[in-house]
């Protein structure tokens, strides 16, 4: 039907006389129809907008928001601390030989970690050891001349003396017989010239021999301050040998060190370090943040064998480096750090103290899954609404709230992961 509808709107002017018709067309029906449907659709699609989801209470927590005494902990990244005893540096440069240690290995002092070729050196300890051997020589068969001119000495005076001897009996006898008349003067004075000849030869040897004896002893003595100074010399060739062979001085755990066969290496280049075994500390650097927290005895521990070890700050540097300082741990007992393996990384729960009227709330997996700021606050009426929170501190079971939430306040501190997509929801018992 094509009907239409009308709308008379009729005046009456007094002046005129005249009739005013307006006349309105009327809507088609099908349009008034979609319209109301259309309208009708927008309010069932706010009316769904506005009631939150609904979501099961089952695995859901919730905490209550509260202020109370604050004991503060923090977790640090933390390594057995290093004390250096030596550096271990190459005395004599070559090219490495042999390796007989390796990094990480707990060496004894003088025990042996590397060799090093240097066929200056050998060859330099060749020529010293065979002067030493000539010189050696040299003043044993000084001694030996020495010896045997010693002997013939007492031999030929023995005899000189012998002769003397025999000659001054027969000039005795002669002289006997001269004044018997049986001997003649002529032959008597030549026995007596010949005595006084022998005498002379006596000493004249006899001085001779002293000085013969005395320049072999002069030569001795100077082949002995020969021998001393290649002695010497053979004793620092010898050195240097021996310095051709890498050994630590101190006992303890070897680290830094890398050494090739074939490597060269100067005289001074370090090639690694023995550090302290077992380390009595452990040692991390640490945000500057934390300075004013920490303090010296404060407990910590550390997880290490499936066991608790508990430690104490004993020793926080206050230089800053790069944002960083240095604190170091020691043992509460010592002998448990006997069995941590050098090299390995360990957490440290460190204590930073206790506050008081710290508004806070309980820990729980929300932490690990909100992505840090915010939370699910729920009201009286079992809706829960993403709120925005900063989140500060972590101790005892708590973390501390900075802003975003008030004491009273009920939380949901479950896991997140099912939870992140919504901004509000409602929880179904």
């Amino acid at each position: 039907m094509n009907r239409k509808l009308e709308l008379f709107l009729e005046s009456s002017e007094t002046a005129s006389g005249s009739n005013d018709k307006l006349i309105v067309r009327s809507i088609p029906r099908w349009l008034i129809s979609a319209s109301c449907f259309v309208l009708l659709a927008l309010g069932v699609s706010v009316y769904f907008n506005m009631k939150p989801d609904l979501v099961d209470r089952k695995n859901i927590t919730i905490s209550t928001v509260f202020t109370d005494s604050f004991s503060s902990n923090k977790e640090f990244d933390a390594r057995l601390a290093h004390n250096v005893l030596e550096v271990v540096t190459v005395r004599a440069g070559g090219y490495t030989q042999e390796v007989l240690a390796h990094d990480g290995d707990i060496v004894e002092a003088g025990s042996i970690l590397a060799k090093i070729s240097n066929d200056d050196i050998r060859a330099s300890n060749i020529n010293s050891e065979l002067e030493l051997l000539e010189a050696t020589r040299s003043l044993e068969g000084a001694k030996e001349s020495l010896k045997k001119r010693e002997i013939q000495f007492q031999i030929d005076l023995t005899e000189h003396q012998h002769s003397l001897n025999e000659l001054s009996l027969d000039i005795e006898r002669k002289e006997k017989l001269l004044s018997q008349g049986y001997f003649s003067t002529v032959e008597f004075d030549k026995l007596k010239r010949e005595k006084h000849r022998q005498m002379a030869n006596h000493e004249i040897k006899h001085k001779t021999y002293k000085a013969d004896l005395r320049s072999l002893h002069q030569d001795i003595a100077s082949y002995r301050r020969k021998l001393e100074i290649l002695k010497r010399q053979s004793n620092l060739k010898n050195e240097q040998l021996q310095n051709l062979i890498i050994r630590p001085k101190r006992k303890g755990l070897l680290t830094d060190f890398d050494l090739k066969i074939g490597q060269k290496l100067n005289a001074g280049d370090p090639i690694g370090s023995i550090i302290k075994h077992p380390s009595l500390m452990l040692e991390a650097d640490i945000d500057e943040y934390f300075l004013n927290q920490m303090h010296i005895n404060q407990s910590a521990y550390i997880q290490a064998h499936g066991k608790h070890i508990a430690l104490h700050t004993a020793h926080i540097s206050t230089l800053i480096k790069d944002g960083k300082f240095s604190v170091r741990w020691a043992f509460n007992t010592p002998e448990d750090a006997t069995s941590l393996p050098p090299g390995k990384a360990f957490r440290i729960h460190q204590s930073l103290g206790t506050e008081k009227n710290v508004l806070q709330l309980k820990t729980g997996d929300f932490l690990k899954t909100k992505g840090g700021n915010f939370v699910f606050v729920v009201d009286q009426h079992g809706i829960a609404t993403k709120k925005p929170v900063q989140i500060g501190r972590t101790g005892n079971g708590s973390v501390e709230i900075i802003a975003g939430l008030h004491e009273g306040d009920q939380v949901i501190t479950s896991d997140y992961s099912l939870l992140n997509s919504y901004e509000r929801f409602s929880i179904r018992d």
